[in-house]
């Protein structure tokens, strides 16, 4: 390796090793980064040896509590549901959703609502190690949208939804069938013009229960 690069981190790594079809815990192993990207990993001892005397600037060792994994991949998250986390678990989930969390939905049509509680939850995910997740929203697309921002700036890899809702749901927090297609294709579409490399729509469902005449999605 000659060219330069931006991160070399040493220590120990849980890795998995695709041909072996198994994971390895590796006692000294080397990774390194370049433009946001790994590029190189390395568990060749006198190769790690050649990194730390070559690219001393960029090598950072860890301490032997210390330990490198795969990010984890959360598949379900609902993103708006994130100040309520740990609250009001005395009811089952339609009740609880009745009670507590339309109410809560229905506050990210506010963008400056929305932005504080997403910038916070993304944050929050990146700190405890989840690099990849899948995202539902609210009904509303520019929050939607607002929330891809987020994920994009922060670096997150993500799928980020727009909820639909048109039967089975509040008065005050549902959309017509027609609503929901437009909005729906608007969400998508926009995300789409952005171009991110790593955060992509996808089509949201709330659940059946909710969206019986979205036969058109």
């Amino acid at each position: 390796m000659t060219s330069k690069v931006d991160n070399i981190f040493i220590g120990s790594a849980i890795h998995w090793n695709l041909e072996a079809d198994q994971i390895e815990y590796i006692e000294q192993a080397a990774i390194t980064v370049q433009d946001g990207k790994i590029t190189e990993f390395s568990s060749d001892a006198n190769h790690i040896d050649h990194l730390q005397s070559s690219q001393s600037d960029c090598v950072t060792l860890l301490s032997s509590t210390q330990f490198l994994i795969p990010g984890f991949i959360d598949a379900h998250i609902h993103a708006p549901q994130y100040p309520n986390l740990g609250l009001g678990v005395d009811l089952p989930l339609l009740k609880w959703l009745d009670k507590y969390i339309f109410a809560l939905e229905r506050k990210f049509k506010d963008l400056e609502f929305a932005k504080d509680v997403y910038t916070k939850l993304v944050d929050k995910m990146i700190a405890h190690g989840t690099t990849t997740a899948c995202y539902f929203g609210t009904i509303h697309t520019d929050s939607c949208l607002l929330l891809a921002d987020i994920v994009h700036a922060r670096g997150q890899r993500a799928l980020v939804g727009k909820v639909n809702m048109t039967v089975n749901c509040p008065q005050d927090y549902g959309e017509t069938l027609q609503e929901s297609l437009d909005e729906t294709e608007r969400f998508v579409t926009e995300m789409k013009k952005k171009n991110y490399s790593s955060a992509q729509p996808v089509i949201t469902p709330r659940f059946v229960r909710s969206t019986l005449q979205v036969n058109r999605l």
